[in-house]
Formats: structure tokens, sequence, C-alpha cells
């Protein structure tokens, strides 16, 4: 392709041009192919990450949790009861186990 420019224009053949003009394509067509690849690899988490933030969106808002809500055993007092003031708190927990759940990895190959 060089020869064929240079022939082309009538140019000398000189190596300080060629080697000058083969350099500066080459760098022009690497940057193109590289900056082309990475606008297309980026374009295209772009749209998925906006087809992600549109989804959740536009979702309902999501009813609560009953497990959330918290529950006294008091029932409610009128009076103020001078006792249960100077008494001190505490928290109470009726579970007889808890644990996080267990996750299972599958496929996994460290090498």
């Amino acid at each position: 392709m060089m020869y064929g420019t240079m022939w082309l224009f009538d140019m000398k053949f000189d190596t300080r041009i060629f080697t000058l003009s083969y350099v500066l394509v080459n760098y022009t067509r690497q940057s193109c192919i590289n900056y082309f690849n990475f606008a297309i690899r980026d374009l295209l988490h772009y749209m998925a990450a906006q087809k992600r933030i549109r989804t959740f969106l536009l979702l309902n808002e999501s009813e609560r949790d009953n497990r959330l809500l918290s529950t006294s055993s008091f029932k409610e007092i009128d009076k103020i009861d001078e006792n249960s003031i100077q008494r001190r708190s505490q928290v109470v927990c009726n579970l007889k186990q808890a644990q996080w759940e267990k996750v299972k990895c599958s496929y996994v190959s460290f090498d």
C-alpha cells in the first residue's frame, strides 16, 4: 500500500519518508481500531445499564416486609406508671436458632 501510494504521487523512494509514513499510518490505524472497539464496548455497557436502571425506576413500590415490622407485647397504658419509668429497658429474643443463609458455590476453579 505504501509503495503504491509513493508510486502514485511520483515520490522518490527514500527510507526516511517511507519509515515515517509507515509509522504514522500504522499508529493512526491502530488508534482508530482500538478506540472504535472501546467505543462499541462502552456503548453496549451503557445500553445494558440504561435498560437495568429504566426497569428499576419503572417498578411499582414494593410492599413492606412484615418481618421488618416490630410488635410489642405490652399494652398501652393511659397513665404513666412511675415504676415502669425507673425500670431498665431490655430486649427479649425468643429465637431458638439463628444463622445466615447457606451459599453453595458451583463450577469454581482456582488455577
